[in-house]
């Protein structure tokens, strides 16, 4: 994450994580 766009750079890593974060759950149970 970059100090001069904060805001533009958490959302994108999120967004970009969060499927992966689903499919490991989703292995796991």
């Amino acid at each position: 994450t970059s100090p001069a766009n904060p805001r533009e750079t958490q959302p994108h890593f999120f967004e970009s994580k969060f499927p992966e974060l689903l499919k490991l759950l989703d292995t796991v149970h």
